[in-house]
């Protein structure tokens, strides 16, 4: 425990440098799009095309019809559309500005000093994830919360025998990685975290049905998000079996053949989930390992 600790910490030193440089370099944007937006002539190009590319993000557009539009539209197209928008980037840069502050940073410690985080600490971190703007997202994942996050679900899983304590701060962790992974920032810094979507995937138990039904859900917007993201989903179950020693999606076909009360969604949630995949998987090869 005191070594990963002290890891976190270490880890915490080593991007303190970098957390400042980039909030520097996004108060600078942040300042040059209100200047540009405020200012009557249009800005130079790179300036345009920088700020239709944010624009994107908080329309919350698909990347493959956004991708489009950043290729093909004229500069002053882009710059119409900006205008157009101006509240929303606007209200983006008002967001962006607002920060993680000591009292954020001590409901993490809390989850991340415990044996045994309160379910009460745990709800207390969700719900400053679920309300969070891109600045407390990007400074929670500075702060090295997905690790504490992450970590957290390991220690419950080497738990023996698993309680209902154990499926309650599973099932509150997961709530606060379904809020972090709302955003194009949060989902990235998941993907990039070792060993998260396996921590994720491993906490699959249909003994806690609401626990599994929120995991499936999770893995299902996972899958959509990228390949990349598919195929560390894939892998995850894959290793999953393994670990239990059985075939490959067993878990998930002797569940479906479970007749318990609640069942139906969990059903409807593994169905989702597998035919998911398959549309996301684009190999038959690593579909049918």
């Amino acid at each position: 425990m005191a070594a990963q600790e002290d890891a976190l910490s270490t880890a915490r030193a080593s991007v303190a440098n970098e957390s400042d440089e980039e909030e520097r370099e996004e108060e600078r944007r942040a300042q040059e799009t209100l200047a540009a937006l405020d200012a009557p002539t249009m800005p130079d190009e790179a300036t345009v095309t920088r700020m239709f590319v944010e624009l994107m993000d908080a329309l919350a557009l698909p990347g493959s019809a956004a991708s489009k539009m950043i290729q093909t539209m004229t500069a002053d197209k882009k710059w119409q559309m900006i205008k157009q928008n101006a509240m929303q980037l606007k209200d983006e840069v008002a967001a962006t500005a607002t920060k993680w502050g000591p009292e954020d940073h001590a409901a993490l410690s809390a989850i991340e000093c415990a044996g045994v985080p309160t379910v009460n600490d745990i709800v207390t971190l969700r719900n400053k994830l679920r309300g969070a703007n891109k600045g407390k997202i990007r400074a929670f994942i500075h702060d090295k919360g997905i690790a504490v996050l992450t970590n957290t679900l390991y220690r419950r899983l080497r738990s023996r025998p698993r309680t209902d304590l154990d499926g309650a701060v599973c099932t509150e962790i997961l709530e606060c990685f379904k809020a972090l992974m709302n955003n194009k920032k949060g989902m990235d810094a998941v993907l990039k975290e070792p060993g998260c979507i396996e921590a994720i995937t491993f906490c699959i138990d249909f003994r806690w049905l609401g626990l599994a039904n929120l995991i499936l859900e999770i893995l299902m917007v996972t899958c959509f998000y990228s390949r990349e993201g598919c195929q560390q989903v894939n892998d995850a179950v894959c290793r999953l079996s393994r670990r239990r020693l059985e075939t490959p999606y067993a878990l998930l076909m002797e569940a479906f053949k479970m007749r318990v009360k609640g069942g139906v969604a969990s059903k409807t949630s593994i169905l989702r989930f597998v035919n998911v995949l398959i549309q996301c998987t684009p190999e038959l090869e690593s579909r049918t390992i």
